[in-house]
């Protein structure tokens, strides 16, 4: 089933003009910086596993974490970025390019300040915002709720998840995509360079080896690969603020899918509480006491990764945006909205306007390989 069947090269495009092909240029240019700087890879702290075992046997103080050295220059990267000169020939093109641009300095400046707590909260909160009101307490009632006795017998060995994902990158005949190994416990899917890293030690229950191929590649990997046909590298890597729609997305289709589970919520849920927690001055140690408590009652190891994924790097709020994303698909699906338009790439909610616009001047190509509990 070959459902991307044109290649990037033959995309039509109804504008020529230079200014066309200055916004290629630049978008251009920040996807180099995007390859370059792979903000999560060094956000994550070190030796983790060794931190975890010590922090569990006492749990009566901070972990001290420590990063790797960045191999690159930020001082370079930040000239570069200082350096664009964006034309405003189309503001609304100038606008996304802008944002982009300070997206990434946001980034960088995390990097260069990663453990300085107040200092890269106030970049998480510019990046990804913190949880609605509404989030938290729906959270705070999820995991209040009773705890499901399901059959978790991690059986599925990582070559068997590794040979799960790429049947379903075949089946959405993702041929240039790549599997790989990595020592972390959480998979994770990098668009900029078409790859997907699976943890060489972790085992899977067949239903959450199911849910994770549905999460990343018929979602993740799935917009990404439409984004890469589009006239903008932007729509693969992602617009300024797609992620909660991305990660709602891919909530959703745990849901459509019927992957899911109380506990999976419970988990999404853990992650909003954490982040408010960050938000409200906790440290590591008392967001992981928090979802500890007999009001939540996580498990220890659960507690610490929740904890550990919001603290990371001095404090990342990002992980609120999976429960809200989904509550944020939810909505729009409800009011008559389409899935199919959202699969044009990396794209959020709230830019469904300007990509509109957008395929006035110049042809996007209609979103393909929409998975088939998606389909209207």
């Amino acid at each position: 089933m070959n459902f991307f069947g044109q290649s990037a090269s033959n995309r039509a495009c109804s504008l020529t003009s230079s200014s066309l092909s200055h916004y290629q240029a630049i978008d251009r240019l920040l996807y180099e910086v995007e390859q370059q700087m792979q903000f999560l890879d060094y956000v994550q702290p070190q030796a983790v596993d060794q931190i975890r075992e010590s922090f569990l046997a006492t749990s009566d103080k901070n972990p001290s974490w420590t990063y790797s050295e960045l191999p690159f220059s930020t001082q370079q990267i930040r000239r570069e970025l200082d350096s664009l000169r964006i034309s405003r020939d189309l503001p609304h093109l100038e606008s996304l390019f802008q944002e982009r641009r300070r997206n990434l300095s946001l980034f960088l400046e995390y990097l260069e300040h990663r453990g300085d707590c107040q200092r890269v909260l106030q970049c998480s909160l510019a990046l990804y915002g913190k949880p609605s009101e509404l989030i938290v307490s729906e959270a705070a009632r999820l995991l209040q709720e009773p705890v499901e006795d399901l059959d978790c017998q991690q059986s599925v060995t990582p070559d068997a998840m590794c040979l799960q994902m790429q049947e379903m990158l075949n089946f959405y005949s993702l041929h240039d995509w790549e599997l790989c190994w990595y020592d972390r416990r959480q998979l994770c899917v990098d668009p900029a360079c078409r790859r997907i890293f699976i943890p060489r030690q972790r085992r899977y229950s067949p239903q959450n080896s199911l849910r994770l191929c549905i999460h990343e590649v018929g979602v993740h990997a799935v917009r990404a690969e439409n984004g890469y046909l589009q006239p903008f590298r932007i729509f693969a890597t992602g617009l300024p603020g797609y992620e909660l729609t991305e990660e709602g997305l891919a909530t959703y289709a745990e849901e459509c899918s019927k992957t899911s589970s109380m506990d999976v919520l419970r988990r999404y849920a853990a992650r909003v509480l954490a982040v408010q927690s960050l938000v409200e001055g906790a440290s590591f140690l008392e967001s992981f006491r928090l979802l500890r408590s007999p009001e939540y009652q996580l498990a220890d190891e659960e507690a610490f990764n929740a904890a550990l994924r919001v603290h990371r790097g001095g404090g990342l709020t990002k992980d609120f945006i999976y429960l809200q994303g989904l509550h944020a698909i939810r909505g729009y699906v409800a009011s008559g909205g389409s899935i199919a338009p959202l699969f044009v790439g990396k794209i959020g909610l709230e830019h469904l306007e300007f990509i509109e616009r957008l395929s006035e001047e110049c042809q996007l190509t209609q979103a393909q390989g929409i998975p088939e509990f998606f389909q209207d």
